[in-house]
C-alpha cells in the first residue's frame, strides 16, 4: 500500500530523564513511499502453531449467534518500508550531554 504521513514534530526521549532535552527531535516531516507486507515460508524454523480464535460481532441481540472462526496459519507477515523521509530539521542529542540520564533510563 502507499503511506503518505505528514507531523509537525517528533521527539524521542529518554524517561525518567528530560523532556527539554530529547534524544532526537524532528519538525515539519513527511513520509512518504510504501509498504510491503510479505508472509514468511510455511518452512521458515521457529514459526509459532495454528490457532483458532473465535471471533463475535457486536449486534443488539446478545443471543444472535452472530460471529466467525479465525484459524491463524502460524506464519507471521513481514512488514517492508520503501520510504522517504523530508524534513525541515533534525536535532540529534548525543555524548556526555545525555549520560547522567541514561542511569535513570536503564534503572527504571
Amino acid at each position: 500500500g502507499e503511506v503518505d504521513v505528514r507531523f509537525e514534530g517528533f521527539k524521542v526521549i529518554i524517561f525518567p530523564g528530560n523532556i527539554d532535552m530529547p534524544l532526537v527531535g524532528i519538525e515539519e516531516g513527511r513520509i512518504r513511499g510504501y509498504l510491503f507486507l510479505t508472509p514468511l515460508s510455511s518452512d521458515t524454523p521457529g514459526l509459532p502453531p495454528k490457532k483458532k480464535k473465535v471471533v463475535r460481532l457486536l449486534s443488539s441481540d446478545p443471543d444472535s449467534g452472530l460471529g466467525t472462526t479465525i484459524t491463524s496459519s502460524g506464519v507471521p507477515v513481514k512488514v517492508y518500508l520503501d520510504v522517504t523521509l523530508k524534513t525541515k530539521s533534525i536535532h540529534v542529542i548525543y555524548g556526555p550531554i545525555i549520560a547522567h540520564h541514561m542511569d535513570d533510563f536503564i534503572t527504571a
